[in-house]
């Protein structure tokens, strides 16, 4: 941050991982702002998710994971989204309909989920 103000150029630090955050200081933005997220891959994630949702663009954000013991896990089958202490390969049951579900490597920006297929 401090080399962003060297140069004249705004910066700014977020500590508040909160979706409703996210969409406040995406809408402070001008364009051509770019956002770097980081932190814990569940956290991070669900940050990035909100700013995109908030009408940040992919080439916006950059997002760098610190931490990935804590996943987030959506079920296709009832909608649920869960935190696992698991890798994508490694199977979970629902916290929502007890299904037994993989967690694939696909990891939705979108939505800050990586995606539980039915086992």
């Amino acid at each position: 941050m401090a080399d962003a103000s060297e140069l004249g150029r705004d910066a700014a630090v977020l500590y508040d991982p909160t979706p409703g955050r996210a969409a406040e200081a995406v809408a402070a933005l001008r364009a051509g702002s770019r956002i770097l997220v980081a932190g814990p891959a569940a956290e991070a994630m669900a940050y990035t998710a909100a700013a995109r949702q908030a009408g940040a663009l992919p080439c916006e954000l950059i997002t760098y994971v610190t931490s990935t013991v804590t996943l987030t896990v959506f079920c296709p089958h009832c909608e649920t989204t869960q935190r696992a202490d698991a890798r994508p390969g490694d199977r979970i049951s629902c916290a929502g309909c007890g299904i037994s579900l993989e967690i694939r490597p696909h990891l939705s920006s979108h939505h800050g989920t990586y995606l539980g297929a039915v086992a």
